[in-house]
């Protein structure tokens, strides 16, 4: 929430209704959703945002950058005399496992492909709880098939919530 002068934060109802009619309002004059909050015209896709959310390996730099290399995520410190003082990335542990995996990948609109879960980890769908993706799909948040599980746009207003139920 920002506090600026005289404006207030609209309710969540509101915001949900807005997300959905832009969603509607930008397909309608050809802007394909790609991602749960970016839309593009076809063939037009942000190639810089995909890496992340493909959970590919990104290189940054300069202050306050963030780094995927090597299987460890890192970053420089935003403050720039502390970023020519110290010279190196502060570490941020691991990155690229499942549950991370899952998380940014539900983020797209083509969402989590079968064959790309098993070429990566090794696994299918069958790690997740059969009766919650049902529950997921019949109140309208997700979709799945034998080759994919996609969040819905209503899906993407709860993403943390349906993502956490599908890692539970």
């Amino acid at each position: 929430p920002y506090a600026l002068q005289g404006i207030k934060e609209a309710k969540e109802d509101l915001q949900a209704d807005c997300y959905l009619s832009v969603c509607k309002y930008l397909e309608a004059q050809g802007y394909a959703q790609y991602e749960i909050s970016n839309f593009a015209k076809p063939g037009r896709h942000s190639r810089h945002n995909l890496c992340y959310w493909n959970d590919e390996e990104y290189l940054g730099l300069g202050p306050g950058a963030h780094s995927f290399l090597s299987g460890r995520r890192f970053f420089y410190p935003r403050d720039i005399q502390r970023f020519i003082d110290i010279g190196t990335p502060e570490d941020e542990g691991p990155g690229g496992s499942f549950s991370e995996y899952v998380m940014l990948r539900l983020r797209l609109k083509a969402g989590l492909l079968k064959k790309e879960l098993q070429a990566r980890f090794g696994l299918d769908f069958s790690v997740f709880d059969k009766k919650a993706l049902q529950r997921l799909e019949a109140g309208g948040f997700l979709h799945h098939s034998e080759e994919e599980i996609a969040l819905t746009c209503k899906g993407f207003l709860l993403s943390n919530a349906v993502i956490g139920t599908l890692l539970s």
